[in-house]
């Protein structure tokens, strides 16, 4: 299996034409812009978790999307979507995933994995936080491929974006 050119997708967006006057330019056009396309790739959908999505990432992670500073917040993201040619956009979308027509998956490269998480009954204490355990199978070996676990800051267990590493 080949992998997706990613510079395809950035150089297909620098059609796009950038609306925003001299003074807006804070953050990159183009980053901007990868960046919806990427998390709406991995199931996001509101203006306001693709923010969260994108300044959850790594440093490096949003750095190699363009972006020279912290990630905008999700109002950035709205208003710029709101002053770009809908037509240039989706044109362009179209264009980057016609390059994608020529990638061929053989059932080989593919595999599935079962993820589970579970968060330890009695591990919230008063001025503790809750222990989470997560664990990656491969279906096709029977391997576990990792156990993790970790403490979460929040009340609502999220698996930490490094994790992912460790599973491909």
């Amino acid at each position: 299996m080949r992998p997706a050119d990613a510079r395809g997708l950035f150089a297909v967006l620098e059609q796009v034409t950038d609306p925003r006057g001299r003074q807006g330019q804070r953050h990159t056009f183009h980053a901007m812009l990868a960046a919806i396309i990427c998390a709406t790739l991995c199931g996001v959908r509101e203006m306001r978790t693709i923010a969260k999505w994108v300044r959850q990432l790594e440093p490096s992670t949003f750095h190699w999307l363009g972006f020279t500073r912290k990630p905008p917040c999700a109002n950035t993201y709205t208003n710029l979507l709101k002053e770009i040619c809908p037509e240039e956009f989706e044109q362009a979308i179209r264009e980057w995933t016609q390059t994608l027509e020529g990638i061929e998956i053989d059932d080989d490269s593919l595999r599935a994995v079962s993820i589970d998480g579970k968060t330890l009954r009695g591990s919230f204490q008063k001025h503790q936080r809750a222990v989470h355990l997560l664990s990656a199978l491969d279906h096709q070996t029977g391997c576990v491929l990792i156990r993790l676990a970790w403490i979460q800051k929040r009340t609502k267990p999220r698996l930490p974006l490094s994790c992912s590493r460790h599973l491909f």
